[in-house]
């Protein structure tokens, strides 16, 4: 079982993203019988163009992509992708892109095919706080997240989806939400073996 784990590099204020760490160290040492892939990306558009040509290299069985969404206070799996990139905020190129389709004529959105109830599910059996959220942004972690799946329809991969992860502790100055390494590394491996399962 093939699970390719893309995560980013460093952006903005975040001079370390705890994707690009999740993802190396898991393939590193995976959940048994899973071979993980890591691909890590800068956090550029340009970079996350290259998205379907990397599913159509790697042809996975499961594509799973990972992203820092500072503030939020637990994992998630994101349930849908829009066909939209509208950021003012600039990638690490300072590229900016407002209210543009992602894949001009391509539908409005995709729904995971992750399945992301029951990771959230071995999430809760593990008391490791995670949730389903509706919302993935309209920032590179949507966009690489649309170019996924838009890529996995058209090579027959059943399973794509995308998670987000909280900050860091040492990323956070003054309180607010962040996670310990350990706990978020724990929380990525049961996602990954979950949906690895073909279950």
């Amino acid at each position: 079982m093939r699970v390719v784990l893309q995560g980013f590099g460093p952006f903005g204020r975040f001079q370390v993203n705890p994707s690009e760490r999740l993802v190396r160290d898991l393939a590193q040492s995976p959940p048994p019988g899973v071979e993980v892939v890591p691909l890590v990306l800068r956090t550029a558009d340009a970079e996350v163009a290259q998205v379907p040509a990397l599913m159509a290299e790697w042809r996975p069985d499961v594509w799973v992509g990972v992203g820092l969404a500072g503030g939020r206070h637990a994992i998630a799996v994101e349930r849908v992708a829009i066909n939209v990139a509208d950021y003012g905020i600039g990638d690490v190129d300072g590229v900016e892109r407002r209210d543009a389709p992602i894949v001009p004529d391509g539908p409005v959105g995709y729904w995971s095919t992750l399945p992301i109830a029951k990771i959230v599910a071995a999430w809760r059996a593990a008391d490791v706080p995670g949730y389903v959220s509706n919302s993935a942004g309209t920032y590179l972690c949507n966009q690489s997240f649309y170019l996924a799946r838009h890529a996995a329809e058209r090579l027959g991969v059943a399973r794509a989806g995308f998670i987000h992860v909280p900050a860091l502790v040492e990323q956070v100055q003054g309180g607010g939400a962040a996670w310990p390494y350990a706990l978020l590394r724990q929380a990525l491996a049961i996602a990954v073996a979950v949906a690895a399962d073909p279950a």
